[in-house]
């Protein structure tokens, strides 16, 4: 099935065949929205944009039944994943392979693209993962809408956000992810400098804090240092201190200024 330049809106929705494209057409970008299931596929090619449109309410877009992800053309640079209000759209799900004698097995697995160009797409390099045998060895992805209940001290302006799910008894040396963040969400007045290592983070939640494990950014990928395990991640721009402390001194000019006026 294709979908050539229009948009498919599903509620509580059931998608499922061989195959399925998104395809956009010149200015017209072909989307795919709202929440449901799409299953029991071969491949997603997805030269478009999905997007889990919670509408206000915790709604899912499940993919993760989906075998393969991709894109057959160039991304221009927006197509991709994207959840908004409130939404969450599991990724497709990726396993990690079983070696003879259940040996631990190290490399890498992608989620939402192979290729990981795909906005909001991710990667993960796991070192001496080990899973016990008779046990699931998915690991599943979710992108969160950033208004999603319970997503709360994030840092900055928060440009995506994703949660692992691992198989609880799944262990491993060190892991480093990488996430194909969306630049183009940046608030152009507050975020002029090309140059996104100097605000562009990554944080990992642990134990109800927010810990910043950024490693290196560019111009479209953030990753972190090596981690010890897979929970939720956040990228966000943070302003640097000097940015920070003259951000903070307009708003304390700004709260002056309305103090002085509401006395009056």
């Amino acid at each position: 099935m294709t979908l050539k330049a229009g948009e498919l809106t599903m509620a509580d929705g059931y998608l499922y065949g061989d195959t399925f494209v998104l395809w956009s057409h010149g200015t017209t970008t072909a989307t795919l929205r709202g929440y449901g299931w799409v299953d029991n596929m071969a491949t997603f090619d997805n030269c478009g944009r999905v997007t889990a449109d919670g509408q206000g309410v915790a709604r899912v877009l499940d993919f993760s039944g989906v075998s393969v992800a991709t894109h057959s053309l160039d991304n221009p640079g927006h197509w991709g994943w994207y959840a908004v209000n409130r939404g969450e759209l599991k990724l497709p799900a990726r396993k990690v392979p079983t070696l003879t004698y259940n040996l631990p097995w190290s490399g890498r697995l992608t989620w939402g693209d192979e290729d990981n160009t795909l906005i909001n797409s991710a990667s993960a390099y796991l070192s001496m993962a080990r899973i016990p045998s008779g046990v699931s060895r998915t690991i599943g992805l979710s992108l969160l809408a950033p208004d999603t209940k319970g997503l709360v001290g994030i840092p900055g302006q928060v440009l995506g956000v994703w949660r692992f799910a691992a198989p609880e008894t799944m262990t491993m040396n060190q892991a480093y992810v990488t996430f194909r963040f969306d630049a183009s969400a940046l608030d152009a007045e507050n975020w002029t400098s090309s140059d996104y290592e100097a605000y562009i983070r990554v944080f990992q939640s642990v134990d109800g804090q927010w810990i910043d494990v950024t490693d290196w950014v560019d111009d479209w990928y953030a990753e972190t240092v090596y981690i010890g395990s897979l929970s939720t991640f956040a990228v966000s721009a943070v302003p640097e201190p000097a940015t920070a402390a003259l951000l903070g001194l307009g708003l304390a000019a700004l709260a002056a200024q309305r103090r002085r006026r509401t006395g009056r």
